[in-house]
């Protein structure tokens, strides 16, 4: 192996927000609710406000 390509999350691919979905989606089904901005905090991820 000549070549080896390690990514910290966000710097080639950014899969926050498939995974911050995919726990909505599990957590839905299970009758918990939480938002995009909770879930994230519970992450310790900056959410972006406009």
């Amino acid at each position: 192996m000549k070549t080896f390509i390690f990514d910290v999350d966000g710097t080639l691919l950014d899969t926050e927000a498939m995974y911050m979905k995919s726990l909505q989606a599990i957590l839905h089904e299970r009758g918990i609710e939480r938002s995009y901005a909770e879930l994230a905090t519970t992450f310790g991820i900056l959410v972006k406000t406009r």
